[in-house]
């Protein structure tokens, strides 16, 4: 028998995209909230720990004058569940078995969720209270079933030891083994008392056996978004199940956030919660041109992606604020009501053969009469009619079950949705008429007058079906939306598409495809993988435009990028009423990069034939180059100047390869035109091809005229974002003085200039929610020491923090909250045997060459900081600080050459030693053995100095992340820069190699032994899922083998393309059956 293992474990998804919590101050019932919740955003609010707490809570502007608002979790007193979950443990009837003492618990005081025996009666308690407890034994060589253990345990200590010593808590399937387990306590008393107490005499000989035993039944609160978040936040003495009536939970704003339990009948506010769609991430562009729904949708494709998909409240605030109060009346979107996309509820390709599904019996219809009627029944005489999908009917559904064909009238009359939901239930689907035949049986079976299964959505120009809908409701002067022209004379029947009426706050109203007016498109400005949100930060020390860019890329991502308007406001909200000058931006020019249009490849150093040695952007906008008639010079000319042109045509049957066009235009339409008609602008690739253009200056008689050839250049952003976003102030760029190649916002006006990059400057830097991490920081005020520290972290979340760049820096911060102002463990460590060499390729050493060492009383990292190695003049080694300045050695593993080691008398730290030697050479000085390290010293010895080697090290972070990022304690009067590794500190000089969080140092870092205890931050947000995986095998494995299986199924799970990066570990397994 093949033995079968459960094991369980965590996916953590680091595609996560953080919550967005929506305030929503109209007062509803739980079940309301939800429902709204759900049509205009994702669920009502989900809470995951202390800091989506602090992050609710901002949500509300002024949350002194609100006490309660509901949040998403609530107490379903149906959901028990068994511990033992193994479905071939249970048939479905089984899973059920109850023996309550009352019908159903009500959940008496509001935290009754665990379940224990009495006799053979079941009661809900607390599941804090101590009872002893029955284990179930499912291994095969056990010699009982049912274990009683006489120890008094709270419920999940007691399924923590028989999941240890046994199988689990025990499950109790029906009544025949619920007296079994009695027996058993029975029996286990019966020897009891028979040994030690049989002169004891009891009034009820059976009360003796009665005592209260845990079994493994037990429930938990549930979200609304069905999350399994174990965060709770109740205030002190809730849950209280208050009248046995309150299961629905609200968040007190007048106690810091605390949780109550509340009826789910009261009336309060509510939160709601979205996610950032990664799918989308959608860029909304309103077009304030006049075009007919048609024209703007081909005017949407070309330029942008689509016309406007909105898919929840979110999109519609971007939509909204796209068009800022520019515009007041109504604009196209996407959504539009095709008359005939008819489909069947049955979506099963083998039920239809050919044909099938296009059948129709209408009655002089669809019409769509007042613009809601998406759904179909059929009448009295067997003709169908489109209707209002919330209209009342009876229905009719097919059964296919048990290979028979038969239809059902149902006279419970309902909506078509609920009919739908019946039939799927009880039968197969809403009947699906195929053909006359069917149509003529379903009649005679039921009469008429029924809901059939035909139906129809109204679709979105990109073909995306969304269940967001933003209608304008009925006014006093109109009909409630869409209303297919019912209102409006001659425009009944023929309003199919969706406008924004900007007048009524973004609701939508259905208009003729005919009319003209704006429309809005929308982009995409990024990928899968990297669609979030920019967050700006703005420095406000002065640096150089190239100094800037340094720091933003050491401490974010890089020097601010803005791709819309909507981010150019969000950068001088970041600033507004601090500073008033002006900052750095991630916009440069650099005039090295020209590009020719066609395949859009770079000049670089090809061929050029400038009139001066380097274009140097006079004023600031010569962008686009000409060729000019005298000598076939090239000049940067303004893009927007008017020229004859030259165009490629590659075209196969083309009479020629070079066509001049003596029509004067700009750049821009130059191009489009050679695109159009020829193949693109021309590209110059040699002295031969430029003397071509000057032969046709001559046959076509046009002199003393340059003409546009395609080469161009764009300014660029520092991270190489193409975004085409400009907010230049007027007359800006100008290029004074030929030396203004970097940008500036003036917050003054909100306006970029081009600025000299030596200025010293403020800057602003960008990060974003890294969705490579998007880490979950949890502080835990115990002190334990380092090691302690990791060990909890990774038993309880993921291990402890590691954090990338200063945004991570500011969650950390933000997750303790002003409630601690001490020192905190992080996950960085000085590992003092992690040496390794520079040169990182295995086929270079054989076995134990990496590890040949030739220290003098070293390493010691004195001072904290030496983390590189330079070999004395005697050959003995030292670690040192990386920026110090030695002369080096360098290793030439090149096969011509004649000596294998070069020593190099010019000072550089190792870095620039490094990077001098891979550049002349192959690397710094490898020293695999003594025979290399006697060639290294013959080559050093008589210079009598010290020299760089090859051999370095890095700190490491706890779960073996590659982030460079740090934030150390800098020097003060009174303290020595961070790290010193106890430098002048008594006691732990040479022997501090962990690093915390200094708290009442702004979060900046100091190293400290590993044996102090303090607090420490664990992450565990990327989105941790659990996962329970069964499967057989020969024989029994070990835990190293289930982990290489875990590690084959993660590849596998890569193999078909998860939507995003994610780890898989193993949290326990555990043996079920022989």
């Amino acid at each position: 028998m093949f033995p079968l293992v459960l094991f369980s474990g965590f996916i953590t998804c680091t595609l996560c995209v953080p919550r967005q919590y929506i305030f929503v101050n109209e007062k509803k019932t739980w079940t309301e909230a939800q429902s709204y919740c759900r049509d205009k955003y994702t669920d009502l609010v989900t809470v995951e720990n202390e800091q989506e707490t602090v992050k609710l809570l901002n949500t509300v502007n002024d949350y002194n004058s609100l006490d309660l608002a509901w949040i998403g979790l609530y107490d379903d007193l149906n959901s028990w569940k068994w511990t033992l979950e193994d479905s071939e443990f249970f048939s479905q009837e089984q899973k059920q078995f109850r023996n309550w003492y009352k019908e159903e618990p009500v959940n008496n005081g509001g935290q009754s969720l665990c379940v224990y025996m009495y006799g053979e009666i079941w009661n809900a308690t607390m599941c804090n209270n101590t009872f002893s407890f029955i284990c179930y034994d499912g291994r095969p060589n056990t010699s009982a079933s049912y274990v009683w253990v006489d120890q008094r345990k709270n419920w999940t200590e007691a399924q923590r030891y028989c999941r240890k010593h046994h199988t689990d808590l025990v499950s109790v399937r029906n009544k025949a083994e619920n007296q079994k387990i009695q027996n058993s306590i029975k029996n286990y008393y019966y020897y009891y008392d028979y040994f030690y107490f049989n002169y004891l005499y009891y009034e009820d000989y059976n009360d003796y056996f009665y005592h209260e035993a845990w079994i493994g039944l037990y429930r938990t609160r549930s979200w609304s978004d069905q999350s399994n978040s174990t965060f709770s936040n109740w205030r002190s003495g809730e849950p209280n199940n208050a009248g046995n009536s309150e299961h629905c939970t609200a968040v007190s704003f007048s106690d810091v956030g605390k949780w109550t339990d509340e009826n789910c009948d009261y009336y309060l506010p509510f939160l709601c919660y979205n996610v950032s769609s990664l799918a989308s991430s959608r860029q909304y562009h309103f077009i304030s041109v006049n075009k007919s729904w048609s024209e703007a949708q081909t005017y949407c494709r070309q330029n942008y992606i689509d016309l406007a998909t909105i898919d929840d409240m979110t999109e519609m605030d971007s939509v909204m604020n796209t068009v800022n109060g520019s515009y007041d009346g109504p604009a196209w979107i996407g959504l539009y009501d095709d008359v005939n996309s008819w489909r069947l509820s049955l979506d099963n390709d083998d039920f239809y053969q050919e044909g099938e599904r296009e059948f129709r019996n209408w009655n002089h219809q669809p019409d769509n009469y007042g613009g809601k009627e998406m759904c179909v029944y059929m009448n009295y005489n067997g003709k169908w009619f489109d209707s209002s999908c919330n209209s009342i009917r009876s229905f009719v559904c097919f059964d296919g079950k048990n290979n028979t064909q038969s239809y059902i009238r149902i006279d419970d009359r309902r909506n078509w949705t609920e009919a739908r939901i019946y039939c799927r239930q009880y039968h197969t689907d809403l009947a699906n008429v195929r053909n006359q035949t069917e149509n003529q049986k379903i009649l005679e079976i039921t009469g008429g007058n029924v809901w059939i299964g035909l139906y129809r959505n109204r679709i979105w120009s990109n073909g995306q079906n969304t269940k967001y809908l933003n209608w304008r409701p009925e006014t006093p002067y109109s009909y409630p939306q869409p209303d297919n022209g019912y209102s409006v004379n001659g425009q009944e029947y023929n309003q199919h598409c969706t406008a924004v009426s900007l007048r009524d706050s973004g609701r939508w109203t259905d208009e003729n495809c005919l009319s003209n007016m704006p429309f809005i498109c929308y982009s995409r400005t990024c990928t899968q993988s990297s669609c979030s949100p920019r967050q700006f930060h703005f420095i406000s020390e002065n640096k150089s435009w190239s100094e800037a860019q340094t720091y933003c890329r050491q401490n974010y991502i890089d020097l601010a990028t803005i791709d819309n308007m909507t981010e150019m406001n969000k950068l001088i909200k970041t600033v507004r009423g601090i500073y008033f000058g002006s900052a750095w931006i991630g916009l440069y020019d650099d005039l090295k990069i020209w590009r020719w249009s066609l395949g859009n490849s770079e000049l670089g150093g090809g061929f050029n034939s400038w009139y001066v040695q380097q274009p140097t952007n006079l004023y600031g906008q010569r962008l686009c180059v000409s060729v000019s008639y005298y000598r076939g010079w090239w000049r940067e000319q303004y893009c927007s100047s008017s020229h004859p042109f030259v165009c490629y045509d590659g075209r196969k049957n083309s009479s020629t390869s070079y066509v001049l066009v003596d029509q004067r235009k700009n750049w821009t339409e130059a191009q489009r035109y050679c695109r159009e008609y020829h193949t693109d602008l021309y590209s110059v690739r040699n002295e031969t091809e430029n003397q071509k253009i000057q032969l046709l200056f001559q046959t076509d008689n046009i002199s003393n005229y340059d003409v546009w050839i395609g080469l161009y250049r764009t300014r660029s952003w520092s991270d190489q974002s193409n975004s085409t976003f400009s907010n230049w102030r007027t007359g800006e760029p100008n290029n004074a003085g030929n030396s203004e190649n970097c940008t500036a916002v003036a917050f003054s006006n909100s306006t970029w200039t081009d600025e000299n990059c030596n200025y010293q400057l403020p800057f602003i830097c960008y990060s974003r929610s890294s969705l490579a991490s998007s880490r979950q920081y949890h502080f835990i005020s115990v002190n334990k020491s380092w090691s302690e520290a990791q060990t909890y972290c990774r038993q309880n979340y993921i291990d402890l923090a590691t954090i990338d760049n200063m945004t991570e820096m500011d969650s950390v911060m933000n997750t303790v909250n002003g409630s601690y102002n001490g020192s905190v463990w992080i996950g960085l460590y000085d590992d003092v045997n992690s040496w390794r060499w520079s040169l990182d390729d295995d086929d270079f050493y054989q076995e134990g060459e990496r590890e040949f060492r030739n220290w003098n009383h070293q390493p010691n990292n004195y001072g904290g900081n030496e983390m590189c190695v330079y070999m004395n003049y005697d050959g003995s080694w030292y670690d040192s600080s990386c920026d110090t300045s030695l002369p080096s050695v360098c290793y030439d593993g090149r096969g011509n050459t004649s000596q294998r080691y070069i020593w190099v008398n010019q000072s550089r730290s190792w870095s620039e030693a490094q990077r001098y030697c891979r550049q002349f050479y192959t690397d710094l000085a490898i020293v695999r053995n003594e025979t290399e390290h006697y060639q290294i010293l013959n080559v050093t010895g008589s210079n009598y100095y010290y020299g760089w080697i090859g051999l370095y090290r890095n700190r490491l972070w706890s779960d073996q992340s590659n982030s460079s990022f740090t934030y150390w304690l800098p020097g003060t009067p009174n303290l020595l820069p961070q790290p010193d590794n106890g430098l002048y500190v008594n006691g732990p000089l040479g022997a501090q190699h962990c690093t915390a969080v200094s708290l009442q140092s702004f979060g900046q870092w100091t190293d400290e032994s590993c044996f102090e205890r303090l607090p420490f931050f664990c992450y565990g947000g990327e989105s941790v899922s659990g996962l329970r995986v069964k499967f057989m095998g020969k024989e029994t494995l070990s835990q190293s083998e289930i982990e290489e299986l875990i590690t084959q199924f993660q590849e596998e799970f890569i193999r078909h393309g998860p939507p995003g990066n994610f780890t898989m570990g193993l949290r326990n397994y555990r043996k079920i059956a022989p």
